[in-house]
């Protein structure tokens, strides 16, 4: 896919998560992308290898940072992802 979107010069939309697609608390990266850079690295001695260089682009879909809610939804965040750094607000129970 990677490689015939950089041969036809296509956008992509790709979805980067920290979990499982739909399950419930998986967040990342919705966007469309395009592909810059795509090389195969073919050394007799090792695996086939290959670099990608993929970059947010105009499209369909905006950039945008979300999660999948309770029934499996995908919900828009607003906001910085949730790091360690900056975690989530605690609920008020």
């Amino acid at each position: 896919m990677l490689m015939e979107s950089f041969i036809l010069n296509s956008h992509l939309a790709m979805l980067f998560l920290d979990g499982p697609v739909g399950i419930p608390g998986s967040q990342g990266l919705k966007m469309t992308a395009e592909v810059f850079k795509f090389t195969r690295n073919e050394k007799l001695s090792e695996a086939l290898t290959m670099d990608a260089t993929v970059k947010p682009t105009y499209g369909a879909t905006k950039p945008e940072w979300g999660k999948y809610d309770a029934d499996g939804t995908w919900v828009k965040l607003s906001g910085k992802p949730a790091t360690p750094e900056n975690p989530p607000p605690e609920d008020d129970e």
